[in-house]
């Protein structure tokens, strides 16, 4: 069966706790602190880092998976905007509609 990696943007406590987790079908599921909330450090948070956080972690598991692997972004909560700004400068970064697009996610998820 196909894999495929969803990275989840959202506030993970309050996700646990709610019950609102994305569905899980054949997939490795990538979620994460952004840097200053929950337990991951004492940083002032700002609208920069959390972006700059996402990508990061996108890069990451993009070079892990490779490009023929198909990243899900989810985003909940926090986690749409952060998502909806990350991808859009990913792709802007790519070279828009005619640039290199083998690095983008596969899907967007908001909810």
């Amino acid at each position: 069966a196909k894999v495929e990696v969803c990275i989840s943007l959202f506030n993970i406590q309050e996700s646990i706790f709610n019950n609102n987790s994305p569905p899980i079908y054949n997939i490795h599921s990538i979620s994460y602190h952004y840097l200053g909330y929950a337990d991951s450090s004492r940083v002032v948070p700002t609208k920069t880092g959390v972006i700059t956080d996402a990508k990061i972690v996108y890069d990451y598991v993009r070079d892990l998976a490779g490009e023929s692997t198909p990243i899900i972004v989810h985003g909940h909560s926090l986690g749409a905007a952060v998502s909806t700004q990350a991808v859009a400068e990913m792709c802007r970064e790519a070279g828009g509609i005619n640039g290199d697009h083998r690095r983008l996610p596969a899907g967007y998820e908001l909810y």
